[in-house]
This record gives structure tokens, sequence and C-alpha cells, in this order.
């Protein structure tokens, strides 16, 4: 998953989970058969222990969309926002 965080620096995080075990999307938006499906921004997000040493990612939107990750390992990286990197990124989610 990658966010835009804004500021001075504009910067691109990351987010890589490994041993993903679930992935839960709640919306009352029918985000999915849009062409420009965006979920707004980042409201706030919760990291809860699970069972077997796992943990729970919940992500809330400004939509109201949430998004729930199940997984084992987390890491995230940092990049500067270029043109091109933004480019990329927004070609990801069309």
């Amino acid at each position: 998953m990658a966010v835009l965080a804004g500021g001075r620096d504009a910067l691109i995080y990351r987010l890589l989970y490994t041993g993903v075990t679930e992935i839960l999307v709640q919306t009352k938006n029918d985000l999915f058969s849009l062409t420009d499906s965006r979920f707004g921004d980042w409201g706030y997000d919760e990291l809860l222990p699970e069972r077997n040493g796992s943990f729970r990612h919940n992500i809330l939107f400004q939509t109201g969309t949430e998004i729930s990750i199940a997984f084992r390992a987390f890491r995230f990286d940092t990049k500067k926002a270029t043109p091109g990197k933004l480019r990329r990124y927004a070609a990801c989610g069309s």
C-alpha cells in the first residue's frame, strides 16, 4: 500500500505487509465500479494483536471506508514524492 503524506516535503510511504492472512474492505460506497475510485484521506488507524503472534491493522478513511489487514510482519520505507513517482502510483490506481 502506498500513502502520500503532505507537508513541507511530500513523501510516499510504502507499507509492506508479509504473511497476510486476510484483507477486509468495508464501505458504504460502491468504490470498485468507478473508473477513478479513491478511498479519500487517511482518517486514523489502529494496530491490534491477533492470536498466534499476528497483528491486525485497521485503517479508516474520510469516505467511511475501512480496510482491515491481518498479517505476521510489517515494514515500511519512504521516498521523496517526485513527479515520476507520483505518476507511477497514480497509474496503479487507475
